[in-house]
């Protein structure tokens, strides 16, 4: 039963690789709000897609070219610039209850990134070819417990970083260009989750709070610029079980950043 159960989890990673490689933080919430057993836990294979708004703060002194040409990403004025961030991820999530009181969670994972920035009357794109990296810890309270009659509510926060290699910009429909930049986004996240456990299955929603803080560097020149912005959110996902510790999550974000997340959980 034990190899039975390791065999399934390491088939749904590499579905989870296999998706993300097909296809082109903010950290999605994913697991429910119910309790957990003292020194029990819970694990979450999943993929996630989609996308999220960022804040750059840009003068006129910044200046990032591409290498070669005399082309540079931003508009020559100082502004605050609303970007958009593309992104599939795929990902593990831990969640532990190790004494009573918090729980502990960690996620970690790959991924890949476009970055869309304005500049003037076109838009420019700076994507990754390659895998970025993408970790997080946190904490959660079960605030009050699933009863035969009132839901769960819990209470969680964390800090996800991520970092890509930015090496392709387009600007419009030009062609496109090498570029060696560095994106990093640090999120500090604070969720309230409401879940209900009915059968076999258990629906959870709530709202998000985020504060999310880029960074884009050119690593050859080293000119780099940054930004704060700061959303809100709603999310809303289901927990079907489909073995008597395993179980489908489906869940989506919407608002500030919008994504579809897919995952396998398994209980221990």
């Amino acid at each position: 039963m034990l190899v039975e159960k390791y065999k399934r989890i390491l088939s749904v990673i590499a579905v989870a690789g296999l998706l993300h490689c097909s296809l082109t933080s903010a950290a999605e919430v994913v697991l429910p709000g119910t309790q957990i057993a003292q020194g029990k836990g819970t694990v979450v294979a999943y993929y996630s897609h989609g996308n999220q708004k960022l804040n750059i703060q840009v003068s006129g002194r910044d200046e990032i070219k591409v290498p070669g040409i005399s082309q540079g990403y931003f508009s020559n004025v100082t502004n605050d610039l609303e970007s958009t961030g593309d992104n599939s991820t795929a990902a593990l999530k831990l969640l532990i209850n190790p004494w009573s009181g918090f729980y502990y969670w960690a996620n970690i994972g790959i991924g890949l990134y476009d970055l869309s920035i304005p500049s003037s009357s076109v838009t420019n794109k700076l994507s990754s070819r390659d895998n970025g990296i993408i970790a997080g810890l946190g904490i959660r309270s079960v605030l009050f417990p699933d009863t035969i009659v009132t839901p769960s509510v819990a209470i969680e926060a964390g800090l996800n970083y991520s970092v890509y290699n930015l090496s392709e910009f387009q600007s419009g429909v030009c062609a496109e260009q090498l570029i060696d930049n560095r994106l990093e986004l640090t999120e500090i996240q604070a969720s309230v989750i409401v879940s209900k456990v009915i059968d076999r299955i258990e629906p959870y929603g709530g709202l998000r709070i985020f504060r999310t803080i880029t960074s884009l560097t050119d690593k050859q020149s080293t000119g780099s610029v940054s930004g704060i912005k700061d959303n809100a959110g709603i999310f809303a996902g289901i927990k079907v079980k489909v073995y008597p510790h395993e179980a489908i999550v489906l869940e989506g974000n919407f608002i500030g950043q919008s994504s579809f997340v897919v995952g396998w959980n398994v209980d221990f």
